[in-house]
């Protein structure tokens, strides 16, 4: 009984252990306004004339392995620290903050995107997140913007 309880515990312990601690931080909108954060089940949501509001919006465990699987599709782990995109004004652009097993990367994108591969996979990677934002009914219930940046 003991041998097999021990068995069990180390099952258990080896199954926790191949689990990925995922979570991210996601910045993006005129002066990175709009955040998204996994970790403490938030959405910050850009009011531009009225300031902000945030809300409580979480992400799937479904949802957060279909973006974790795009991060590595396109190779954003190996992405540099600051991306130049093409520079817009005001000055807007993406910041991710990815925590992995506790390791932090932050990568942050400046301005917006031109016809190259690379500026493509991360489009479609901010299009996804932002999609997935969109699509919750606690961003729906948020106060449209009023306003517009100059």
């Amino acid at each position: 009984m003991m041998r097999l309880l021990a068995v069990v515990l180390l099952l258990v312990l080896v199954s926790c252990s191949n689990e990925k601690q995922f979570d991210f931080i996601f910045s993006y909108g005129v002066m990175y306004k709009n955040v998204l954060n996994t970790a403490e089940e938030t959405f910050t949501k850009d009011l531009v004339q009225n300031g902000t509001i945030s809300t409580h919006l979480t992400l799937t465990a479904s949802e957060k392995e279909d973006v974790y699987a795009v991060m590595k599709e396109i190779g954003l782990f190996e992405y540099p620290n600051e991306v130049d995109g093409m520079n817009i004004i005001p000055v807007s652009g993406y910041t991710f903050q990815i925590s992995l097993n506790g390791n932090t990367q932050t990568i942050h994108w400046k301005g917006e995107f031109n016809d190259s591969r690379t500026h493509k996979e991360f489009k479609r990677l901010t299009n996804m997140i932002i999609e997935i934002i969109n699509s919750k009914e606690a961003y729906q219930t948020l106060p449209d913007n009023e306003g517009y940046y100059e």
